[in-house]
């Protein structure tokens, strides 16, 4: 897969979570995502490209890496939209954003690797 379109991925994943950050961070909205993107890895765009087989590895463990993480990194976002809307305190929330960060490093390293579209 060619650089640029790689990076496009990687740009399109970070933006997602600065505005899923920028959610979590505003009271006002308690109970107002829509949540199938969030609860489902293979709902969002990058979950899309992942079951149309658009988006490949060299191998197929770094393939079965990626899917997890990518899994992993939904089950988190699920979690702290949970806490979110149950007002939990934001010291919890922080917590599992610091992780939800770390997971997406692992994700965007690997699509970085990703091999062709």
């Amino acid at each position: 897969m060619e650089n640029s379109l790689k990076e496009v991925f990687v740009n399109a994943h970070q933006n997602w979570l600065l505005q899923f950050k920028l959610l979590i961070e505003d009271v006002n909205t308690i109970g107002s995502v829509n949540r199938p993107h969030i609860d489902s890895h293979r709902e969002c765009e990058l979950g899309q490209l992942f079951k149309s087989g658009q988006l490949t590895f060299e191998y197929p463990l770094i393939a079965d890496i990626a899917h997890d993480i990518h899994a992993t990194f939904h089950g988190i976002a699920a979690l702290i939209l949970d806490l979110h809307d149950k007002n939990a305190p934001t010291s919890e929330i922080a917590e599992y954003l610091a992780e939800l960060e770390r997971v997406s490093v692992q994700l965007t390293s690997l699509l970085r690797k990703a091999k062709s579209y």
